[in-house]
């Protein structure tokens, strides 16, 4: 602990010096400091984030009250400490389990901020990336260089474009890799088959820009508490 609470620039100096040593043992050990570091930061910026929303009244003074509630904070607790997550997934996570302990959450929203949690941990950061931008296009925050969206867009390679854009990497094959995790947990509409199968052009359409009722309840819960 003594270790870690040193500055960044000598934690490095300490871990560049075991990485260029000759024993095998210490540069294992390097790893583990380094996700003890992000494990450490994550619980802290969870914590602190819990105590500053109960001091405004927006969370429940008594949240872990409920079964539910403990149930999904161990889940919180645990996927901090077994994956190390980056800051993506874990807004992503955070958000869900301080949507369902906030003040006006129903036992329905206790419920169902449960189910989703278990689908967000099946996500990587980049399904939470397109989720959000088309969730953002959805609710018209788009980027300025975003052209008119047609409401009834249902080509699979201008939602590609559109999504990559509004992400900012511009990429759009990026945003296509991440399409059938997305499709396989019901978080987007599938592809519409077209000419025998033959035309993959076009995807299912949806009034919520590609993504289904339970990709746009997941992002509504997801952006709360970013």
């Amino acid at each position: 602990m003594q270790f870690l609470k040193q500055p960044t620039t000598e934690i490095a100096e300490a871990l560049t010096g075991i990485l260029a040593s000759d024993l095998k043992d210490w540069k294992l050990s390097a790893g583990k400091i380094i996700q003890s570091i992000v494990k450490g930061s994550l619980l802290t910026q969870l914590g602190r984030e819990i105590e500053k929303y109960r001091k405004e009244g927006k969370i429940k003074e008594d949240y872990l009250k409920d079964d539910i509630n403990r149930i999904s904070f161990k889940d919180l607790l645990s996927f901090i400490d077994e994956e190390t997550p980056d800051q993506t997934r874990f807004k992503a996570m955070k958000s869900i389990f301080l949507f369902s302990i906030s003040k006006n959450a129903t036992n329905k929203d206790e419920e169902l901020a449960y189910q989703l949690m278990q689908i967000c941990r099946q996500l990587s950061s980049g399904d939470v990336l397109v989720l959000k931008a088309a969730h953002d296009i959805l609710r018209g925050r788009v980027v300025s260089s975003l052209p008119d969206i047609n409401p009834d867009l249902y080509n699979r390679e201008a939602w590609f474009r559109l999504v990559a854009q509004q992400i900012g990497h511009d990429i759009p094959a990026l945003v296509e890799r991440y399409e059938k995790n997305l499709m396989e947990l019901k978080l987007i509409t599938n592809i519409k088959m077209a000419y025998g199968g033959n035309d993959t052009s076009a995807f299912e359409q949806s009034k919520y820009f590609r993504l289904t009722s339970l990709g746009k309840t997941l992002c509504e819960f997801i952006v709360e508490y970013e």
